[in-house]
């Protein structure tokens, strides 16, 4: 059974995960508000969660454990028959909200859009709390003594602001290319951000191999690629300067209503000297550590057939000698087929038995 996360006490290396857990829920995190009518009055109920595929909920449960959070894990089935089944950690109690995942956050920071979603959620967080510091007041009806509601109209009226304020702060909105600034390269907090990337790269990048022909000419190609809504395509500028290197397109996507920033690397050299060591140092946690491995393989293989000299066919007319011998491309092929393999989904049965 694959250990994603090292159970170490030191503090750097706690802060180095808490750095890799504000990057993953960048990308797999949700911050949501409900109200939800019960028995003539309604119920306000702030969520924090994290959902991934239901075979990755190990790292859920490694992220209960190791920062002894409460909340539950669930699976939830979703109506499209062709999607996968998720796995889905949240937190509900206003108390662990409000005195562990806010501060979480505020230390450790969410840099994409949903630092945003952050911010308003936390209001909301802030105003539930009030609320139920309040004593409760009872009065008689009919006989029956009742709990009288403790919130006052104009916090129920912020709270329903604030989720409308949410739902808004998600909707696309179409960036504005010249007012977009990248953060500075001189002041990003290199390690800090480092892991905050990694996490960010568990939940939203891909590490590719890819075989192709062209004029029957057998090519190899190995990428790392990042895609997330085009309108969050800030964090992609920064992400560009901080790695410096790379190209950002918009890509529309035919399954997808919105336009998405594709974030591509694709130099073999690049790759090996810079991405995989960048990798090795920041890790990767949760089962994208495990394509990484495959991929690091495909890629130093690249590069060392791309420094072998070139042979010139002296009796024949023009033309170069094949770097890649048959049996290279043989194994090439099956690290791509490995790729694919461990990417598709592999239903887990007894959960509780393959946990450690």
């Amino acid at each position: 059974m694959l250990k994603y996360i090292d159970n170490s006490d030191t503090e750097q290396d706690k802060d180095n995960f808490s750095n890799w857990l504000a990057g993953f829920v960048d990308g797999e995190g949700c911050f949501s508000l409900s109200i939800e009518p019960k028995k003539g009055s309604y119920q306000y109920r702030p969520k924090f969660s994290i959902a991934v595929r239901y075979d990755d909920i190990y790292i859920l449960e490694q992220i209960r454990k190791l920062l002894k959070w409460s909340g539950n894990i669930c699976r939830s089935d979703r109506d499209d028959c062709t999607s996968n089944p998720i796995a889905i950690y949240s937190v509900r109690d206003p108390d662990e909200l409000s005195n562990i995942i806010i501060p979480f956050f505020e230390k450790y920071t969410l840099r994409a859009k949903k630092s945003k979603d952050f911010q308003i959620w936390k209001k909301a967080v802030d105003i539930l709390c009030t609320v139920k510091q309040r004593p409760v007041i009872y009065k008689h009806l009919n006989g029956k003594r009742i709990s009288h509601t403790r919130w006052k109209q104009k916090e129920c009226d912020d709270f329903a602001y604030l989720s409308n304020l949410l739902k808004q702060n998600r909707m696309y909105v179409e960036p504005k290319i010249d007012e977009i600034v990248s953060l500075d390269h001189n002041i990003i907090n290199r390690r800090d951000f480092g892991n905050w990337f990694a996490g960010f790269t568990d939940g939203e990048g891909c590490f590719d191999l890819q075989v192709f022909y062209v004029n029957n000419y057998w090519s190899a190609l190995g990428e790392y690629r990042l895609k997330i809504r085009y309108d969050d395509l800030p964090i992609l500028e920064t992400i560009k300067t901080y790695i410096g290197s790379g190209s950002i397109s918009r890509v529309k996507e035919e399954c997808k209503a919105r336009p998405r920033g594709n974030y591509l690397i694709t130099g073999t050299k690049f790759l090996a000297d810079t991405m995989i060591p960048f990798f090795e140092k920041h890790r990767l946690r949760a089962k994208k550590s495990r394509d990484f491995e495959i991929w690091k393989d495909g890629i130093l293989m690249q590069l060392e057939i791309k420094n072998r000299p070139r042979i010139y066919r002296k009796k024949q007319r023009g033309g170069y000698l094949p770097k890649w011998t048959e049996l290279e491309k043989n194994h090439f092929e099956k690290l791509c087929q490995s790729l694919k393999d461990i990417r598709k989904y592999k239903e887990l049965l007894k959960i509780k038995e393959q946990l450690c």
